[in-house]
């Protein structure tokens, strides 16, 4: 017999048990303690750790942004963020996207985007209409290029947008990605929502029904 052949016989066990999981009862559920009230009772040691900040865009601004990326798919093009940004009591930032304004007034090629003077003016007078709003990033295309910040937009994001609650949105509108990035370093950023504002409708109350007449 072959010294390679397996003697199926003589290797299988005589019986299978046949195992059975059942939940118990005493299975350990760890008791809620909000993050926050632990952090304040302690100090930690060594170099504080970096929380990115969370972004909630809100429907038309996002929106904004697709429209004017796929205006002209030839160049680069791109604009300015806007919003309100706080601070919970955790120190993690988060920011409510408003406006997405688009710099119009740019030069660009495939892959080269520049902001002229005359692209900011409407970027103040957004500010001045919405003195509650900042700017809180801003976002540009790659046609066909992908989704990434390269060593002029990490530039720009450092010089310009470096806070750690200001964003860098980059657009493909050909493949049709979108990617997020935040902080001086440009940080791949993940908590991007969208949301629409609840509307709040008033029912008019019930007349009262008049006493019948007697």
């Amino acid at each position: 017999m072959d010294q390679h052949q397996i003697d199926e016989k003589a290797t299988a066990p005589e019986s299978v048990e046949t195992i059975e999981w059942r939940e118990s009862s005493d299975t350990y559920v760890p008791p809620r303690r909000a993050l926050e009230e632990f952090l304040s009772s302690i100090e930690l040691r060594g170099e504080q750790p970096e929380f990115a900040p969370l972004i909630f865009f809100e429907d038309s601004a996002h929106e904004q942004m697709w429209a004017d990326a796929r205006l002209d798919v030839t160049r680069e093009h791109g604009g300015i963020i806007m919003g309100e940004v706080f601070q919970d009591v955790g120190g993690r930032y988060y920011v409510i996207v408003r406006a997405a304004i688009a710099a119009f007034e740019s030069s660009g090629s495939p892959t080269h985007l520049q902001f002229r003077a005359e692209s900011w003016q409407p970027v103040w007078d957004k500010l001045h209409v919405n003195p509650s709003l900042r700017i809180v990033g801003w976002y540009h295309t790659h046609p066909r290029l992908g989704v990434f910040l390269s060593g002029t937009d990490l530039r720009t994001q450092r010089l310009y947008f470096s806070a750690p609650w200001q964003i860098a949105v980059v657009i493909d509108p050909i493949s049709r990605e979108i990617g997020y990035f935040f902080g001086a370093l440009g940080k791949k950023l993940q908590n991007v929502r969208r949301f629409c504002e609840r509307n709040v409708i008033s029912m008019p109350t019930k007349p009262d029904t008049p006493e019948p007449v007697r």
